[in-house]
């Protein structure tokens, strides 16, 4: 029943919320100027719009609810500065399903993969952007665990290394695909920080997180948070739990549906 209520929370998220709330406030507020402009329609009107009458009053709490609209839209933002209003995003894919499996096999050597199946928007997609953030002292080797399919790497942007995985054909619009990517991670001087992290770039269906310990390692709880996208430190949620054992590894898996646009979501731990 939790699991069903957390679901529903998360279809039916602050963003409905925040649209039902903006639409009942411009009705009323329209409403309200469109009353008043009324009566003074009917108060003041002359003779010499006697036999068009209706159409005057008709065009009056027009008016006044256009003018509502307006007074609404500058109170409304005067009073949600401190809520970020992004321009339309465009996208060229939607993700349907993604999931994340971060693998320590030892202090030393980590493997991260990344599995994925997109929706192309537009026509001639035929790539897939990312990029990842490595704290460890070692190498990064990536590959692509479809074989048809290559992986580059591009730009380096602040600490974030990007990378392009180019399909085997070219996609149009409704067309599906499923494809991913592998590391292997070394960190011989055991500087890595034991985190993982996944910033939502694009509408996502559904996110789910893996995080396998190594049973030779110590470790017990995990701390799962949400976070909006940059460097705030400020966290929308955050919660505890614990590894579960599974053969050889300690794992804890975190599902999520419809994760939030440009949200972070974040799982960390403390090595015993």
């Amino acid at each position: 029943m939790s699991k069903l209520k957390e679901i529903m929370i998360s279809v039916f998220s602050n963003g409905i919320y925040e649209f039902l709330k903006y639409i009942i406030g411009f009705v009323i507020t329209g409403s309200i100027f469109g009353f008043f402009i009324n009566i003074i329609a009917k108060v003041t009107i002359s003779k010499v719009y006697e036999h068009n009458k209706m159409d005057f009053i008709f065009l009056a709490i027009l008016f006044g609810i256009v003018s509502g609209y307006i007074v609404f839209t500058c109170i409304y933002k005067k009073l949600c500065y401190n809520k970020p209003i992004f321009p339309q995003l465009d996208f060229d894919y939607k993700i349907l399903e993604k999931e994340i499996t971060y693998k320590y096999l030892s202090k030393e050597d980590m493997q991260y993969e990344k599995r994925f199946k997109l929706k192309a928007l537009k026509n001639d997609l035929n790539k897939y952007l990312d990029k990842y953030h490595w704290t460890g002292s070692g190498k990064v080797l990536i590959k692509s665990i479809i074989k048809d399919h290559k992986v580059f790497t591009t730009i380096r942007d602040d600490t974030y290394q990007e990378y392009e995985v180019h399909f085997r054909r070219v996609l149009n619009k409704g067309n599906e695909i499923t494809s991913g990517i592998i590391m292997y991670l070394s960190d011989p001087e055991k500087r890595a920080v034991p985190f993982l992290a996944c910033t939502v770039n694009e509408p996502t269906e559904k996110l789910t997180i893996n995080v396998l310990i190594n049973k030779n390692l110590k470790v017990d709880r995990i701390i799962t948070e949400i976070k909006p996208h940059g460097k705030s430190v400020k966290v929308f949620e955050s919660k505890e739990a614990r590894f579960e054992e599974s053969g050889e590894y300690y794992k804890y898996t975190w599902e999520i549906v419809k994760p939030k646009l440009l949200f972070r979501y974040i799982a960390k731990w403390q090595f015993e």
